[in-house]
């Protein structure tokens, strides 16, 4: 393949590299480049999860010690788009009947849920690892950026895809894909039952 095809004169960022391969066979690739250019140097790609709206009031009402039955139906009664807390229980009369029962007692408890949560809601609430996305760099990434190891024992980047090529990385997608895998079981069933070889 000619490296060419991934650039273009008109392309402000960096070029987007993306590499379809068997689901199976991906660990085997990332053995590879790991063996060719050195366990410093492959790293996998870090994201971030925030809270939205959901998950932001299920942490205030746990943190409140409301029964998680009650959690449960609240969170239910909220709809996954872009509209605020605020937005959903001034539209919501269900929704700003079950805030107010929570603590018939003190009139001030609805808004210090809405207002806490409010304020949370975006903030990054835990890592995980991007599917596809490595980075392979000329140098160990500690020299460049900070870097962890995840749970697999693997390095990690620490700074997200987006700004990554602040630092002269390029983010390569190899994406592990089922369908090429059953496409290699198909080709194998066929020159197993018929001898015929499949030659693409």
């Amino acid at each position: 393949m000619i490296f060419e095809r991934f650039l273009n004169p008109k392309r402000i960022s960096m070029p987007d590299i993306d590499i379809d391969v068997q689901d199976d066979k991906r660990m085997e690739i990332i053995n590879y480049l790991i063996n060719k250019y050195g366990y410093e140097r492959v790293n996998n790609i870090v994201t971030f999860s925030t809270l939205g709206k959901k998950s932001a009031i299920r942490d205030i009402l746990r943190a409140y010690n409301i029964n998680p039955i009650k959690i449960n139906q609240i969170s239910k009664l909220i709809p996954s788009n872009e509209d605020t807390l605020i937005e959903e229980v001034n539209k919501n009369l269900t929704l700003n009947k079950e805030l107010e029962q929570l603590n018939p007692h003190d009139s001030t408890f609805k808004n210090k849920i809405i207002n806490q949560t409010t304020r949370i809601s975006g903030f990054y609430r835990q890592i995980g690892t991007h599917a596809a996305g490595i980075v392979i760099a000329k140098n160990p990434t500690i020299e460049l950026i900070p870097i962890s190891k995840n749970p697999d024992n693997f390095l990690q980047t620490q700074i997200s895809m987006e700004y990554l090529e602040y630092f002269g990385l390029i983010k390569m997608d190899i994406l592990g894909l089922k369908t090429l895998t059953t496409i290699k079981e198909i080709e194998a069933h066929i020159k197993k039952n018929t001898q015929q070889i499949i030659d693409w």
